[in-house]
């Protein structure tokens, strides 16, 4: 079976041969697993986008078409949406636990003064946030909103220790400047 071209292997396995994609598996999966782990940074996450990529293309097999002889391309492009989703599912949920967090603060506020004093710092922090690079915000994200210790947060970002103490250590100052700044935009 080894002696098949990628179209080839393709047409047994939309065919049904699981020969076939046990061929194709061998020959890609490493590098599908290593493309996910570099977008997802976590062993496990990664583990989990490469199970996926290859269940999707079991499941498209009859629809899918190849610009060449590889099917590779096609497992990177759709194991980078897979990524992207679980990205955007982990900042929903994050996102979701910090609103949660200021509804929290807001009920027990005393004034409508310390109301428009939260919201205002709120924005400010929104903004500043949005400012952040990609790497920044997954790190804020993970020890500020997710509250991640140092250690998890490392292992999660491929980091030393001291690595994410010493760049969250930045960041904050960063954004506490930031937020002083935006402060005056929103008075309160």
């Amino acid at each position: 079976m080894g002696a098949l071209t990628e179209r080839e292997l393709l047409s047994r396995i939309a065919a049904g041969h699981q020969d076939a994609l046990g061929v194709l598996y061998e020959r890609h999966v490493r590098a599908v697993y290593r493309y996910a782990l570099v977008e997802l940074r976590s062993r496990e996450d990664a583990e989990d986008a490469t199970h996926e990529v290859f269940l999707t293309f079991v499941a498209k097999a009859k629809s899918i078409v190849l610009p060449g002889d590889s099917v590779l391309p096609w497992l990177l492009v759709t194991c980078r949406n897979h990524c992207r989703n679980k990205q955007r599912a982990v900042a929903r949920e994050l996102a979701k636990r910090w609103s949660m967090d200021a509804a929290a603060t807001i009920a027990t506020s005393e004034s409508a003064e310390e109301i428009a004093e939260f919201n205002a710092l709120r924005r400010s922090v929104a903004d500043a946030v949005d400012e952040l690079t990609k790497d920044d915000r997954r790190l804020f994200e993970l020890c500020i909103i997710g509250h991640l210790t140092y250690k998890e947060a490392a292992e999660v970002l491929g980091m030393s220790h001291g690595g994410v103490r010493n760049r969250l250590s930045r960041l904050r100052a960063r954004l506490r400047h930031s937020i002083d700044t935006n402060q005056e935009v929103y008075p309160r």
